[in-house]
């Protein structure tokens, strides 16, 4: 349970202020229709969880615990100065022909693909 409760601070914490977060704000007020933003990014951060989880168990096999624990060291480090780095506005998909919803799902994935929070995850 200890483990669980700092795996959700932590995460809580890296995800403050994201840009998933802010790209699906922002596509739901602009198109109208939130239910299909927000079921495109749920979905999205299910693959995307699903992928990251795949990854891990995969390289629980071949690493050991002292490597792991460099790892999550060396993610800790990389999230914190991650947040100290400017970042340039990203494109919002504003000229974009496809559905809301798979515009949602599309971009929310590649906006959490690698992010802080599945490393730290």
């Amino acid at each position: 349970m200890d483990a669980l409760l700092a795996a959700l601070v932590g995460t809580l914490a890296a995800e403050w202020g994201d840009r998933s977060q802010l790209f699906v704000a922002l596509v739901a007020a602009r198109s109208g229709r939130p239910g299909e933003v927000l079921l495109g990014a749920g979905l999205a951060a299910l693959a995307a969880s699903l992928i990251a989880g795949w990854a891990a168990g995969a390289m629980t096999q071949i690493l050991s615990l002292d490597a792991a624990r460099l790892f999550v060291a060396l993610a800790l480090l990389s999230a914190g100065a991650g947040g100290l780095i400017g970042r340039k506005t990203p494109d919002w998909g504003e000229g974009w022909r496809v559905p809301v919803f798979v515009a949602a799902a599309f971009c929310c994935f590649l906006l959490a693909f690698g992010d802080r929070s599945q490393f730290l995850t």
